[in-house]
């Protein structure tokens, strides 16, 4: 599956579906009625089934969430283990470093 950038500051058109960036993130929404609004995040709209469409957005501020992950380490490896969600506390790890971006 290949996923789009689209903080690249281009319009890009709209034809339905589910949000295609973060909630969070700001932009200008062009409308079925050529309204445009400005500086609003992505999640104050409705992106599916709305009477009044969304037809073209660019993104103006990206938001991105932290990346977080566990590295996990066993006495017999000389590098952690990545994991993407916390491992169970199960004895097989003897030090276990959750890590979270800050930003």
């Amino acid at each position: 599956m290949t996923t789009t950038d689209y903080n690249d500051s281009k319009w890009h058109g709209w034809n339905g579906g589910t949000i295609p960036v973060h909630p969070k993130t700001n932009g200008e929404f062009m409308f079925a009625d050529g309204e445009i609004l400005a500086n609003k995040p992505a999640g104050d709209w409705c992106w599916s089934d709305n009477e009044l469409p969304i037809v073209a957005f660019r993104v103006t501020k990206e938001c991105k969430e932290p990346q977080e992950y566990w590295l996990c380490y066993v006495h017999t490896w000389d590098t952690p283990h990545v994991h993407t969600y916390a491992p169970k506390d199960d004895g097989y790890y003897i030090k276990v470093t959750h890590v979270r971006e800050v930003t």
